[in-house]
């Protein structure tokens, strides 16, 4: 597991590298190094949107259990509302 000491010496000798580079060099890397600062932003932005994506992703999950609940029971009223009528229909065919 890397603790963060051992992050903050490697990130220092990353910078010692790149300080001892000659300027030649280190004006033909600048461009890679401006891309790889871009990709890494892009790389936060998307983490971050993936992140909100899957809090509305749950919420709507949760909608949906809540809105299949209430059909369920819409569903048992409906089918208690058909066995009732059923019976009142079976009585009126017994008095006639």
């Amino acid at each position: 597991m890397v603790t963060n000491e051992t992050f903050i010496d490697a990130t220092e000798q990353v910078f010692n590298a790149v300080g001892a580079l000659p300027p030649e060099v280190l004006a033909r890397i600048e461009p890679l190094i401006t891309i790889f600062k871009a990709a890494g932003i892009l790389f936060i932005v998307y983490i971050v949107f993936l992140i909100v994506q899957l809090i509305f992703k749950f919420k709507e999950i949760k909608k949906i259990k809540k809105m299949s609940e209430d059909i369920e029971k819409i569903n048992k009223k409906v089918d208690y509302l058909v066995k009732s009528s059923n019976k009142k229909n079976k009585n009126r065919k017994k008095e006639k």
